[in-house]
């Protein structure tokens, strides 16, 4: 049998090859934009605290929900995480396993504990409240607070009569200092023969703690003006039962008391 090769065949046969190698190949790639695309609409958020619990988790987890519903993208929620305990590892390996595109690493220390974990998922984009720690898939974001808490510290400057302000506060890394600083100056301002007396507590929460240091301020150091850096409002409940004003922080207060 003779087999006659010409051009038509030829081009027969090239056509029957490329369809061979590029449909498959074509539909890997469709398949693979798909995954991104579906990825690009769940966004990952790990939390310390119950987001059901007001103050930073709360507050934390009612404004990411906002953003999500604003922009269509579907929420998945890790909250009672803790810190430095291994369980924001697995919190992040089953956000990514369940498409998160990107993850909101919403408590300080987190950054620090996963930073050798963020560039085993490249195609993943983490955003965290501490600037401790950067990647090349890792950014830092938060508002500029110590701004507030220098106004908030002037205001405290301005009410105080006994001079003695009482300030409790989780722990000494970058931001709480600044905060306590910013603050500092702003009571400075307003009122030069004015003090701060800070209080640590060695944890972001811990009501028991934070109501028993408030309570010494009060009875101890002589303040007649509170303010905190914790994610839950115990210290404005010690100074509302004992008549002290007080500053909130992570939540809108306004209405709660008249101090």
């Amino acid at each position: 049998m003779k087999h006659i090769f010409n051009a038509k065949n030829f081009n027969l046969i090239a056509a029957a090859i490329s369809l061979i190698v590029f449909v498959p190949l074509i539909m890997l790639v469709f398949s693979f934009m798909k995954s991104f695309e579906e990825r690009q609409e769940k966004v990952g958020f790990i939390i310390l605290g119950d987001i059901h619990v007001a103050g930073w988790n709360e507050s934390h987890y009612k404004g990411i929900k906002a953003a999500c519903e604003n922009f269509g993208v579907k929420l998945l929620v890790r909250d009672k995480v803790k810190e430095n305990s291994g369980q924001c590892p697995i919190a992040i390996k089953d956000l990514v396993q369940n498409g998160a595109g990107m993850i909101f690493l919403a408590s300080y220390s987190y950054s620090i504990e996963v930073q050798n974990l963020v560039g085993d998922y490249p195609s993943t984009a983490f955003a965290t409240n501490s600037a401790e720690v950067h990647a090349r898939n890792m950014t830092a974001y938060f508002v500029r607070m110590y701004q507030a808490r220098y106004l908030a510290g002037a205001l405290a400057g301005m009410k105080t009569k006994s001079n003695v302000i009482g300030y409790v506060a989780a722990m000494s890394n970058t931001e709480v200092n600044r905060g306590i600083n910013a603050f500092t100056l702003g009571v400075l301002r307003t009122n030069p023969n004015a003090k701060v007396v800070v209080m640590w507590t060695g944890s972001w929460q811990d009501e028991e703690t934070e109501a028993a240091h408030a309570q010494r301020l009060i009875e101890e150091a002589g303040a007649d003006v509170l303010t905190y850096h914790q994610d839950e409002n115990a210290t404005a409940q010690v100074a509302e039962k004992f008549g002290v004003d007080f500053i909130a922080y992570n939540e809108i207060l306004s209405g709660y008391s008249e101090h």
